[in-house]
């Protein structure tokens, strides 16, 4: 019917501009969105990555701000390029999987470009974390410590590839992927329900999914990246035999608590800044919009 037309356009509307933020923008305007989330992410919760890798490997933990965030302008480049990566790479997929249609992604096509946009930014990450793992655990300058990785050949910069592309692969499936869905399908179930409490469920939900599944990955890679001598740990596969051999499964497990206090914090954080930032660096983007009524509706 007429009317059933109508609330369906309403209903449409009302989503469609926060769950279409990263087709509105160019490659190069969604980077910038990542760039500014990933240094604000960064900022705040680079203690948490020190504490993680340091229960990962077995060191001693620490609350010396200065040791905390140690690495801290290697991880900065490594956040900051990596979700700048993420954004620009999962806008573009975006847009290719929709092929122009102006409708909203569905949950499985947002967490396969979640995944592959993830997957691919391993390129950028795993350099950078290579370079904050050597400096938290032998100290020195992020430059000394590029240089001295560099010296070691290619091999040791590669150190850890492959299970970082998994782990980003994973983590941003969920925060691009399953938290606005989660989101979503909240505030469909649970109307006039504060949006902030649903982006708050929704990190948690997200992050506990991404943290289960993403951390034997990670602490494989964190124990081959800080072992780049290979006395303890040598390829992907010997890590994981070892580590499973030293204590099995709860091995690749180790720091998971802080790392899931950093996703809670990542998932909701870098969701609430794609969708906040996007209209005030470009706000060109989003003057078409339909204006919208005093009840969060478009104005038909």
């Amino acid at each position: 019917s007429k009317i059933t037309s109508l609330c369906r356009g309403r209903v449409a509307v009302a989503f469609w501009p926060q769950a279409a933020m990263s087709q509105r923008l160019t490659e190069a305007e969604n980077a910038m969105v990542g760039t500014g989330a990933g240094i604000v992410d960064i900022t705040c919760i680079q203690w948490a990555y020190y504490l993680k890798n340091a229960r990962q490997q077995n060191l001693p933990l620490t609350m010396n701000p200065r040791i905390l965030y140690r690495g801290y302008l290697a991880n900065c480049a490594n956040v900051a390029a990596g979700t700048s990566f993420q954004f620009a790479v999962a806008g573009a997929l975006n847009k290719l999987v929709l092929s122009g249609e102006q409708r909203e992604l569905v949950a499985s096509e947002k967490l396969g470009t979640g995944f592959v946009a993830g997957f691919a930014s391993g390129l950028v990450a795993s350099p950078a974390e290579l370079v904050m793992t050597q400096q938290q655990r032998k100290g020195g300058s992020a430059i000394h410590n590029v240089r001295s990785l560099f010296g070691a050949g290619p091999a040791v910069c590669a150190r850890g590839f492959v299970p970082t592309c998994m782990r980003e692969g994973i983590f941003t499936a969920a925060y691009l992927g399953v938290a606005p869905v989660v989101r979503t399908q909240l505030a469909s179930a649970l109307p006039g329900t504060n949006e902030e409490v649903l982006r708050i469920v929704a990190a948690v939900i997200g992050a506990a999914g991404s943290g289960v599944l993403s951390h034997p990955f990670d602490t494989v890679k964190t124990c081959m990246q800080g072992d780049v001598e290979q006395s303890v740990y040598g390829s992907m596969r010997q890590t994981a035999a070892r580590l499973y051999q030293d204590g099995g499964m709860r091995n690749f497990y180790r720091g998971l608590e802080f790392r899931f206090m950093r996703q809670v914090w990542q998932v909701w954080v870098l969701d609430l800044l794609r969708v906040k930032l996007s209209p005030v660096l470009f706000p060109y983007r989003f003057q078409a919009d339909l204006q919208l009524g005093g009840n969060g509706l478009a104005t038909l």
